[in-house]
């Protein structure tokens, strides 16, 4: 990807919280599947998935579980690609809630 889509700055999963590292996303009532997080930022997400049998697709919406928080955030898909034969990345863009600004003062307190 050449086009840069995220106009907040991004934090590398080795400066988020471990218990936000990894969580459930799901796509419709029966489909959770677990994720790892590539990086985050106050608008958007980017994560890691094995579940590279499912076609996800620009505009798809999303739904995010952080289990170790509770916090559930939700958005659409803006690039999903498979990285090898067992993972795919996905980025999504994060819908405004209550449940976003808690995440957005995760990252205000991270300091690079």
């Amino acid at each position: 990807m050449s086009e840069e889509l995220r106009t907040e700055r991004r934090v590398s999963v080795e400066m988020v919280p471990e218990d936000l590292r990894e969580f459930n996303f799901s796509a419709g009532l029966f489909h959770e599947k677990q994720a790892e997080l590539a990086n985050l930022s106050k608008g958007g997400i980017s994560f890691l998935t094995d579940d590279v049998d499912n076609h996800y697709e620009i505009g798809q919406k999303l739904k995010i579980m952080f289990s170790s928080r509770k916090i559930k955030l939700s958005g659409k898909i803006v690039y999903v690609y498979r990285v090898n034969d067992t993972k795919m990345k996905i980025g999504m863009f994060l819908s405004p809630s209550a449940e976003l600004d808690e995440i957005k003062e995760i990252i205000d307190n991270i300091s690079e």
